[in-house]
Parts: C-alpha cells; sequence; structure tokens
C-alpha cells in the first residue's frame, strides 16, 4: 500500500477521484473547503446575529470543520513519511526548456530551488 502512495499517480486519477467526490458534496448540498470553515465558525460565534450570511444552523456544518485540521495532518504525514526524495525522471526536452530560462537544476533535485 505504501508503494501505491508513494507513486505519482496518473492526472486522469486524480482528476477523477477530485470529480467524484466534489460531485457527491453537491449532490449531497453540503460545502466544503477551509473557506467553509471559516463561515461555520463565524457562524458559530454567533455572527449571525449582526451578518444574515451567517445565521444557518452551523451543527449541521461541523462535519466540515475536520477539513482544516486534517489538511495539516495529512500534510505533516505526507512530507515526513511518505514523501519521496530524489528527482522524478522528466524528459530531456522540458529539461531543455527549463534551462533556456535559467532553471538549471531541473531533474537533479527533487523540488528545484530557483522557482522557490
Amino acid at each position: 500500500m505504501k508503494e501505491f502512495l508513494t507513486q505519482p499517480w496518473p492526472w486522469y486519477f486524480g482528476g477523477a477521484m477530485t470529480s467524484i467526490i466534489l460531485l457527491l458534496l453537491v449532490w449531497s448540498c453540503k460545502s466544503f473547503g477551509v473557506s467553509s470553515n471559516l463561515s461555520t465558525v463565524c457562524s458559530m460565534m454567533c455572527a449571525g446575529k449582526k451578518v444574515s450570511f451567517f445565521d444557518f444552523n452551523w451543527k449541521v456544518q461541523q462535519w466540515n470543520l475536520f477539513v482544516s485540521p486534517g489538511v495539516i495532518i495529512s500534510s505533516f504525514v505526507a512530507s515526513n513519511f511518505i514523501a519521496k526524495t530524489r528527482a522524478e525522471d522528466i524528459s530531456q526536452n522540458i529539461v531543455d526548456q527549463l534551462v533556456a530560462r535559467c532553471i538549471d537544476d531541473t531533474g537533479k533535485n527533487f523540488l528545484p530551488q530557483l522557482p522557490f
């Protein structure tokens, strides 16, 4: 299982999984994301008394409050236990194009240093 998680997934697999999850959320009339957490927290703190946008039953959205801690925890796990430390093999054509743009460490490091 770890080998499956540490290998790059094809773009169509990630795109299909993201689409399925978002369609299920739309179908179930639920909002999703970190920004949704902000409106839920504002509603919890009675902001609905002053702004009608925040006047909703926040308890229905409390499941979404796990998104932010989940992003932080999963990022930590991925970067410390799953992340690869070697550079990906990329085509020489891409390397040549990046070298022409003065990014000359492509293919040598896991994350090219110049853009960051």
